[in-house]
């Protein structure tokens, strides 16, 4: 990109602007050489597309499922050009939405203002995004990152804290674009059960996490989702996974990491209602395309907690009582109170997106390399020596994630064939504070690890337990996610399928495997109650 070229030409409609003999062509032109200059453009764009409606209309540019309609000057005061201006531009996406389906935005701009716009269900025309840049135009960095997020071609950014909040941030058509679909979907349907059941769950979590007076609405239910999918297509980025044309089911279910053998990323939770809706599909492409320009392999900081502090408001932040550790003082702390990180275990009980576990991990491999160990014996221990936990549930997501980031692609391809790896980041209350006194010491208390729970009706009445001699093992998580799956898969007061062939490949002792299938039957009976 040469933002010295797109700087030039910005500055010539600002010398232009509002003479009369600049007409809506010569700008036209100007944006084209904008697109041009910043490498915006490639062999997907469409300069002067037929509309295709049989009328002789031409759509000045078209990228991918983007109509960009370039005009002599935009003026938001001048209330009846701009609704002639804004109704142009909707008689354009409507048009290509009956045509092509999916979603389609569209951008409004004289060159010096850009208004980005979506047809929503009511097929009105609603404004997601802005950016202004006046005629004192001295830099176009920022410029250039808000259009790259509208403009999703570029390839190969590295993730700064600038550009993952302009990019993706609250003020970007990237989340402007998504966040107002997955509203849309929630008011569409408010109705449906399962929809209802994991909002429910949601707020639960939460209450949990910041107490009683937490009343969570559909659009931090929105942002929240979006993060957590954003989270886990990045994660799969990182494993090395390009294809996204997988169904909605598959792209959150976390399978993409099971089946390369990672487990504790990505999995179903809270935020994949998205899947049960015929729309998903759409949304998360959307998604997935606003994280395809960054090159994920070499992550130098906590970037999901640049990201979920730029996507929820700083005053939603700040009456949840949330503050996130910067990365300097993170790395400082543990620099100086972390001797020798490959001979010890470290926790972060309330470790939010994973500042603390990046940097403890970090530390971890450069103290391994000074050992001399070597990179596969390094990967593979890892999880033995950095555990997180969380109560947040969109925290616990985003630190699963930032957990294979501060791995890293590159050690990740050393990690040994064959060879499970648990992500250990768990979604918990560390403090168990809502557990009455009695429970609160019987974790460990017998042979059994006891996990004391919620049945919707009162708090902490049921209880699952695991053998000891099965938890303590490397490959607990694999067990646990098989059975969760086995009875969450099944319909609701279906015949109970039997678990012999995932204990055939666990354990053989008969009585451990009769006290693993009581709690699996415990996990199908808290299905039937929902």
């Amino acid at each position: 990109m040469s933002n010295a070229e797109v700087l030039r030409h910005l500055r010539a409609i600002a010398t232009s602007h509002g003479n009369a003999g600049y007409s809506e062509a010569d700008i036209e032109s100007e944006i084209k050489n904008i697109l041009n200059a910043g490498n915006f453009l490639n062999e997907r764009a469409m300069l002067q597309a037929g509309a295709g409606d049989g009328t002789r209309r031409r759509i000045d540019i078209e990228f991918g499922q983007l109509v960009i309609e370039c005009k002599k000057k935009v003026d938001p005061k001048n209330i009846s050009q701009m609704k002639q201006d804004e109704d142009q531009l909707r008689g354009y996406l409507l048009t290509r939405l009956s045509q092509k389906g999916g979603y389609w935005t569209g951008i409004l701009s004289d060159g010096l203002h850009w208004r980005q716009y979506r047809v929503n269900r009511n097929e009105s025309l609603e404004l997601i995004s802005i950016f202004d840049i006046g005629t004192a135009i001295t830099d176009t960095r920022q410029f250039c990152l808000w259009l790259g997020s509208a403009l999703p071609s570029e390839r190969d950014l590295k993730p700064s804290a600038d550009a993952i909040e302009a990019r993706l941030g609250s003020t970007s058509p990237a989340h402007g674009l998504v966040v107002n679909q997955l509203l849309e979907l929630l008011d569409a349907y408010e109705s449906s059960s399962e929809l209802t059941l994991k909002k429910n769950l949601w707020k639960k979590m939460l209450r949990t996490a910041f107490g009683t007076n937490f009343d969570g609405g559909n659009r931090l239910l929105a942002e929240h989702t979006y993060l957590v999918i954003l989270g886990v297509l990045i994660a799969r980025k990182v494993i090395g996974y390009e294809n996204l044309n997988e169904s909605p089911t598959v792209l959150l279910s976390g399978d993409t990491f099971k089946v390369r053998g990672i487990f504790g990323v990505g999995e179903a939770g809270f935020f994949d209602w998205v899947n049960d809706l015929s729309e998903g599909n759409a949304v998360l492409y959307d998604i997935a395309k606003s994280i395809e320009c960054f090159d994920w392999s070499d992550i130098d900081h906590d970037v999901l907690k640049v990201l979920y502090q730029s996507v929820i408001a700083p005053e939603v932040r700040k009456s949840l009582g949330e503050y996130y550790t910067p990365d300097w003082l993170a790395d400082k702390v543990v620099s100086e109170l972390i001797v020798d990180a490959s001979q010890v275990r470290v926790l972060d009980p309330s470790c939010g997106s994973g500042t603390f576990l990046f940097w403890a991990i970090r530390k971890y491999f450069s103290d391994c390399e000074s050992h001399g160990q070597s990179i596969e014996e390094a990967v593979n221990n890892v999880t033995s020596h950095v555990v997180g936990m969380d109560i947040h549930p969109v925290s616990t997501a985003l630190a699963q994630v930032t957990y294979l980031l501060a791995i890293g692609v590159e050690r990740l391809s050393h990690r040994s064939p064959n060879r499970p790896m648990s992500i250990p980041v768990y979604l918990g209350d560390s403090v168990r504070w809502e557990e009455p006194e009695s429970n609160r010491s019987s974790l460990f208390a017998s042979d059994d690890l006891v996990i004391h729970i919620a049945d919707g009706q009162a708090l902490f009445d049921e209880e699952l337990r695991f053998p000891m001699e099965v938890a303590s093992r490397e490959d607990f998580d694999s067990l646990v996610s098989e059975i969760a799956q086995k009875a969450s898969d099944r319909e609701r007061f279906a015949p109970r399928p039997p678990i012999r062939n995932i204990l055939d490949k666990y354990v053989s002792d008969d009585e451990i495997r009769s006290r693993i299938e009581a709690t699996y039957n415990q996990l199908c009976r808290l299905r039937d109650d929902d």
